[in-house]
């Protein structure tokens, strides 16, 4: 039986999940504080934490770095009101597992643990987001965590993106044309192509023929139009992981 632990200080809401959970075939324990967090956690070793990010006694962020810092492999879901950019930033940081939004989707709680305890690969394709839109990069973020990617940073100048691209070595990246600063999009694309051949797609409200003629290697690169097709950006993105892993391993298809 999976054991998860439920981080809520909200007593009807984790008696709701926790009734739900148990129902489900899980084996739940609760906390009501980053406090009685620790303790469980360090005597029950459980396969999930479900964290709140607001608690009374210490922030669900800080809470979430120490579960980091002491149990490395424990995934954890975080539940967030989602009302700052900031807090969401450094939640993705931290590397979790998933989010949910309160008030709390039950289904969709019950589908997101269900993804997580299914895993898959635990190597996760890590892909870096350059765009200058917030609004824009929480979209992407919710969509590729959703498809069990890993966000490995954000960034929204074309020089913190081949920056970003040497240091985290990412297996895709998320282009915008237009970037705070300066240089574009496809000046970073260009930098980026004089040390790795990772793919790019590129997803703008610019013209296509526009990004294209400034482009120096047309090669692993793609485009799509904002808003994006949600459906299309993940069959895409996985076509060009697919492809890359044949070319690991020698297959043709």
């Amino acid at each position: 039986m999976k054991t998860i632990i439920l981080v809520e200080d909200e007593k009807i809401l984790s008696d709701v999940v926790s009734d739900v959970l148990t129902d489900a075939g899980y084996k739940v324990f609760v906390a009501g504080t980053g406090e009685e967090c620790f303790k469980i956690i360090e005597t029950t070793k459980p396969d999930l934490a479900i964290l709140d990010i607001r608690l009374p006694d210490m922030s669900g962020l800080k809470v979430l770095k120490e579960i980091r810092h002491k149990f490395t492999d424990v995934p954890i879901i975080m539940c967030t009101a989602y009302d700052s950019y900031k807090t969401d930033y450094e939640i993705w940081a931290s590397k979790v597992a998933d989010y949910i939004v309160k008030p709390v989707d039950l289904d969709a709680l019950r589908e997101k643990i269900r993804k997580v305890f299914e895993g898959g690969d635990p190597k996760r394709a890590r892909i870096l987001i350059v765009e200058d839109e917030v609004l824009i990069v929480d979209t992407l973020k919710s969509i590729l965590v959703n498809e069990r990617f890993d966000v490995v940073g954000i960034c929204n100048t074309a020089d913190t993106a081949v920056a970003k691209t040497r240091e985290l070595q990412p297996a895709l990246i998320l282009m915008d044309f237009i970037l705070i600063g300066k240089k574009t999009g496809v000046d970073a694309y260009n930098e980026i192509r004089d040390f790795t051949s990772t793919p790019v797609i590129f997803i703008s409200a610019s013209e296509k023929e526009t990004v294209i003629k400034n482009i120096d290697k047309k090669k692993n690169v793609d485009f799509m139009d904002k808003p994006v097709d949600v459906d299309e950006l993940i069959r895409r993105i996985n076509d060009f992981l697919k492809e890359k892993r044949n070319s690991r391993t020698g297959k043709i298809y």
